[in-house]
């Protein structure tokens, strides 16, 4: 098994309430997230009731083709400057996300850290689509919510 890391920032000209709302619900992060095709609530795992699973199909792109893929998620708001988020897919595949928000002059700074474990052979390749299929979420997150509110970041 291999590891690998990634960081996102994003300036979001919103209430970080906004901001933080749309990251803990998965239903409203499908329309964002470019890989996402579908969005099943599950029962809650016993050892986090306050967390919410779902089971995820995604249209992952391989080469000319699309490949649908299933896994398991996990969101959960930690507080309200954080959200935390598990996705478990085969081949033991696994990505552990942890958003930070925080309140600024013009909105709202989000954080995101991914911290991911695949297969040698495809961690760079698993590293590589998550940090794009992620950079492309939290940019839709920020031009909707920006769209909606009427304001525009000054620092994105």
């Amino acid at each position: 098994m291999a590891k690998a890391c990634f960081t996102i920032r994003v300036d979001v000209g919103a209430e970080p309430e906004r901001v933080h709302g749309l990251l803990s619900d998965l239903h409203a992060l499908r329309v964002l997230h470019p890989l996402i095709e579908e969005v099943q609530d599950l029962e809650p795992d016993p050892e986090h009731p306050e967390a919410h699973r779902y089971r995820v199909i995604d249209r992952i792109p391989m080469g000319p083709i699309r490949l649908r893929a299933a896994y398991t998620a996990t969101l959960w708001a930690v507080s309200p400057k954080e959200v935390r988020g598990t996705a478990e897919q085969f081949p033991r595949i696994r990505l552990d996300t942890t958003y930070h928000i925080s309140k600024t002059k013009s909105g709202t700074q989000l954080n995101e850290t991914v911290h991911l474990t695949a297969p040698r052979p495809l961690c760079s390749w698993v590293r590589r689509h998550a940090e794009a299929a992620h950079r492309a979420m939290l940019d839709r997150l920020k031009t909707h919510l920006e769209s909606t509110t009427g304001v525009t970041s000054e620092l994105g």
